[in-house]
């Protein structure tokens, strides 16, 4: 069997394992009430190759979860500060089905997150203060993209380009609050909210949303200028000191840098995407479903909410890699 034939089979297995989880009409076996098991999956779906489920589970989310056409998740306590991530991912699945007025339905929700002055993303942190958050905001970026609204895209790659730019340690660390004043808020109580170069568990898909986001943006509107920031941020989450596609939670990141790659060749990115896959084949269970029971942080044994949405990341870059191009 070809290097490519062993991808392409990983990504089928792992395709397959998503697949399991969802009844014929695309509704969750495990929780068909939380957002969580179906805001990915229109997008993978459709990338893979099923694009009937990925319609059912379209279908899904916007008959339970946006009553009257409204995106809203306020009475789920733990998806509701996310609306932005989900919202944007799930937008970029509805468009890639042809859906743009679902698209459009959904980021009108997202919006109501954004702050006006920064054109970040957040939600409300310790005391009721607003937190802008990088992976948000990138989420929100691809899903303005997909939906057409450029005047939004460019306000969420605004964001972008000024966190990376006020990062106090950049030699050391990248802290993903800001707050409303366009400052950095250090936190590194929770790796969701910083990416340390040294740390054996840093989370470096946090920056794959907001690089795959600024790429799209810059092959939709034409600007090079936004391919320059894609590439600082790969620039950085490469510094880190190890190999970084053999982090646990690289996951998606090998599916972003070959979206850089193929306006920017640099054989560091494919490399990068190269090895993130061998990774993930390493860690394949006999199920399809990827092994991340080397998390400390996470309770074990690892819920099955976490191996889905993990495991959509991780089939992005297994098909990316499989097919050479994102």
């Amino acid at each position: 069997m070809s290097r490519e034939q062993t991808i392409r089979q990983a990504a089928d297995r792992l395709l397959g394992y998503l697949e399991s989880e969802f009844e014929h009409n695309g509704s969750s076996r495990s929780a068909p009430g939380d957002v969580q098991f179906y805001y990915k999956m229109p997008a993978v779906f459709a990338l893979g190759g099923r694009r009937a489920l990925a319609h059912r589970t379209l279908a899904q989310l916007t008959s339970r979860f946006m009553p009257n056409g409204v995106f809203d998740l306020s009475a789920d306590p733990v998806a509701h500060p996310w609306t932005p991530y989900l919202g944007g991912w799930a937008a970029w699945g509805a468009a890639a089905l042809g859906r743009f007025d679902i698209a459009r339905q959904i980021m009108r929700s997202v919006i109501a997150f954004r702050d006006p002055g920064t054109g970040g993303y957040g939600f409300s942190g310790p005391q009721g203060k607003t937190l802008l958050d990088l992976e948000r905001s990138g989420a929100a970026l691809m899903g303005a993209v997909w939906s057409g609204d450029l005047v939004e895209a460019h306000s969420a790659a605004h964001f972008l380009r000024r966190a990376l730019a006020h990062q106090p340690e950049l030699d050391k660390a990248f802290y993903a609050y800001l707050d409303t004043h366009g400052h950095v808020v250090p936190d590194a109580s929770d790796r969701n909210a910083y990416f340390d170069l040294t740390d054996p568990f840093a989370r470096p898909a946090m920056f794959a949303t907001g690089i795959a986001g600024l790429v799209w943006f810059a092959r939709a509107s034409g600007d090079p200028a936004i391919l320059d920031l894609a590439e600082n941020y790969l620039r950085f989450v490469m510094a880190y000191h190890g190999d970084v596609a053999a982090l646990p939670l690289s996951t998606k990141l090998g599916w972003s840098a070959l979206m850089l790659h193929a306006h920017r060749p640099d054989p560091r990115l494919s490399d990068l995407a190269q090895r993130s896959a061998d990774d993930l084949i390493e860690r394949q269970k006999p199920d399809g479903s990827i092994d991340f029971d080397a998390l400390p942080d996470v309770p074990k044994p690892i819920e099955k909410v976490w191996l889905v949405g993990w495991g959509c990341d991780c089939a992005l870059t297994l098909m990316a890699v499989a097919d050479d191009a994102a």
